[in-house]
């Protein structure tokens, strides 16, 4: 007689708080809820995030973990999803500490990237002349730095790598490669 297993991974939603304080955080893990609760501690004695600095104002230990919801999952993204659904019912709310999505599609991810640069642009820009002129030396030996295509198996500066790839010579020899 054969048995066959089937492994149930239980993810957790949970809710850290601090009693007699009506702010708290959501989140899901797939591991120990103690050891989430731990990990959550040690990481608010190094970061500066609005959960850690509120951990760290209300007392680390008096901080307490409850499990919301016990749920099954196939993928780490289920996790993700389901965490951010309760995350999406909570964020209007001032008392959750909940800064950000925890699962973004990736039209959502293009345009918030998007709307960053658009309301950072000046500063990005600044940050990138500030690297170019700090780093020119650097940028200009990059550039010159001499590799090999390995396609047509010549010697050419990374600077004209692009160019190269254009060339009559590297085409030929990417035909007869490719057949």
């Amino acid at each position: 007689m054969k048995y066959t297993y089937i492994m149930v991974q239980v993810a957790k939603l949970y809710k850290i708080f601090v009693e007699g304080d009506n702010r708290y955080y959501v989140g899901a893990t797939i591991g120990n809820i103690n050891t989430c609760l731990r990990s959550h501690r040690s990481e608010s004695k190094r970061k500066t995030s609005k959960v850690s600095n509120w951990m760290r104002e209300m007392g680390v230990y008096r901080v307490k973990i409850v499990t919301i919801e016990e749920f099954t999952y196939e993928s780490k993204r289920d996790v993700t999803v389901k965490e951010n659904e309760y995350i999406m019912q909570h964020l209007n709310n001032p008392n959750c500490l909940n800064m950000n999505r925890r699962h973004l599609t990736t039209e959502e991810r293009r345009e918030a990237k998007k709307k960053y640069y658009v309301d950072n642009r000046e500063k990005i820009l600044a940050r990138e002349k500030k690297y170019r002129s700090d780093n020119r030396e650097r940028i200009k030996n990059y550039q010159k730095e001499r590799i090999m295509c390995n396609v047509c198996n010549c010697f050419v500066k990374r600077y004209y790598l692009s160019r190269h790839r254009e060339s009559k010579k590297h085409l030929l020899a990417h035909e007869s490669t490719n057949r």
